[in-house]
């Protein structure tokens, strides 16, 4: 197999899912999209004060604590996916 094949469809299936907002929480995170370049990103953490990235962190564990992050979780997906069906 083609190793630039392999890469290239890699590369345009994690740009589809970067255009994916509706599970977009906007609080705890950094998202790429929203720096030019990875360059500007690694700088931006790079340089990030110690009081914001505490900050970070801070809401990073309030969300992980919350019931939003269950809609990540494999066994919501399948009853998710199962009442989807049987509403069918």
């Amino acid at each position: 197999m083609d190793s630039n094949w392999s890469y290239e469809r890699a590369e345009k299936s994690i740009n589809k899912m970067s255009k994916i907002t509706c599970f977009k929480v906007e609080e705890p995170f950094i998202y790429k999209r929203e720096f030019a370049s990875y360059d500007k990103l690694f700088s931006y953490i790079s340089n990030m004060d110690k009081e914001t990235y505490n900050e970070y962190i801070r809401r990073i564990k309030i969300y992980l604590d919350s019931d939003s992050i269950r809609k990540f979780e494999s066994n919501y997906s399948s009853e998710y996916f199962i009442n989807k069906l049987v509403a069918l």
